[in-house]
C-alpha cells in the first residue's frame, strides 16, 4: 500500500514539474519573442503616445492612443512593417484612440455613412469630394483620405485636435482595427 502511494506521489510530482516547465516555457516565449520586441517598437514609435497590451476572452488586444502626425497612413504602414509579423502570429486586434474635438466628432458623424458606402461600393472619388466639401463647411485644418489595398485611412485635424480612423477593407486583413471616438484609454 505504501509502495503504491509512493508511486502515485512520484507520478504526481513529475506531472506538476512537467506542467510547470511547459507553462514556464510558454510565458518565457511570450515575453521574450512577442511582448519584448513589440513593446520596444511601441516605445520608440513617433505616432503612438500610449499603449496597453491586453488579453480578453482568449483574444489579444493592442490598445493605442495615437498622437498627432503628418501622415497617418505612412506611420501605420511603418508600424505594420516593423511589428506586423508579431501582430499576425498572435492575432492581435488593434483598438485606436485619438484626441477629437466636438467639431471633429460632428464632422465625422455627418460623413460616416459616406465612408461605409465607399468601403462597400468602392466609390472613393465621391467620398473624397464629400470630404473636401464638408471640410470647408466645418473649417477643418486638414482632411486626408488615403487608400491602399488593405486599409482606408481617414485623418481629420482641427487645430490641436485630431481624429484618426483606420478601416479594414476586407475581413481577411490582419490586424483587425477597431476605431474609437474618445481619447481615453480604458
Amino acid at each position: 500500500m505504501l509502495k503504491n502511494a509512493g508511486r502515485i506521489l512520484f507520478t504526481l510530482l513529475i506531472s506538476i514539474t512537467t506542467f510547470g516547465l511547459l507553462f514556464g516555457a510558454f510565458f518565457f516565449y511570450q515575453e521574450k519573442f512577442i511582448n519584448e520586441p513589440l513593446t520596444t517598437f511601441l516605445d520608440n514609435s513617433q505616432v503612438i503616445n500610449e499603449y496597453q497590451v491586453l488579453t480578453r476572452e482568449n483574444s489579444s488586444f493592442l490598445i493605442l492612443q495615437l498622437q498627432n502626425t503628418d501622415d497617418l497612413a505612412d506611420e501605420f504602414q511603418s508600424f505594420l512593417k516593423e511589428s506586423g509579423e508579431i501582430l499576425s502570429k498572435e492575432d492581435f486586434t488593434l483598438e485606436i484612440y485619438s484626441n477629437p474635438s466636438q467639431n471633429l466628432l460632428d464632422f465625422y458623424q455627418e460623413i460616416q455613412p459616406a465612408i461605409y458606402e465607399a468601403l462597400t461600393l468602392g466609390n472613393f472619388t465621391e467620398l473624397q469630394d464629400r470630404l473636401t466639401a464638408k471640410q470647408k463647411e466645418y473649417k477643418l485644418k486638414e482632411v486626408k483620405l488615403t487608400i491602399n489595398q488593405d486599409f482606408l485611412f481617414l485623418q481629420l485635424e482641427d487645430q490641436d485636435n485630431y481624429l484618426y480612423h483606420i478601416y479594414n477593407r476586407s475581413e481577411q486583413v490582419v490586424p483587425k482595427v477597431i476605431n474609437h471616438l474618445g481619447s481615453d484609454i480604458k
